[in-house]
């Protein structure tokens, strides 16, 4: 499988399935990513590498009794050169792809 990232995630690694029927515990790896922290309405994952660090929060936000939204945020440290201009190429892609990780996520009942 050819590596699509700098950290080297593949497709595969990208659409295994996780066990959701699992509690998982800070420090533990969720697939391919470590959970940082975790609270009843926020987690927050992410990964190291020696190009660049990355850590993506996923809030459930209470609107109303019965109505909730999810924010999804992504802050990312480059370290060198190379995790510069991987940074800047992805980006352009990153929105698209939040987006339809979200809706996908929506439609399974998952978020």
């Amino acid at each position: 499988m050819k590596p699509l990232g700098i950290a080297g995630v593949g497709y595969r690694e990208l659409t295994t399935k996780i066990d959701t029927s699992r509690s998982y515990a800070t420090g533990e790896k969720i697939g391919r990513w470590t959970l940082y922290d975790q609270r009843p309405d926020e987690i927050i994952t992410g990964a190291d590498d020696k190009h660049l660090d990355f850590r993506v929060s996923v809030l459930r936000d209470q609107q109303t009794e019965g109505s909730a939204r999810v924010v999804l945020s992504t802050g990312v440290m480059t370290h060198n050169a190379f995790g510069r201009a991987y940074l800047a190429t992805i980006l352009r892609f990153h929105r698209f792809g939040v987006t339809q990780l979200l809706t996908n996520a929506s439609r399974g009942e998952r978020v």
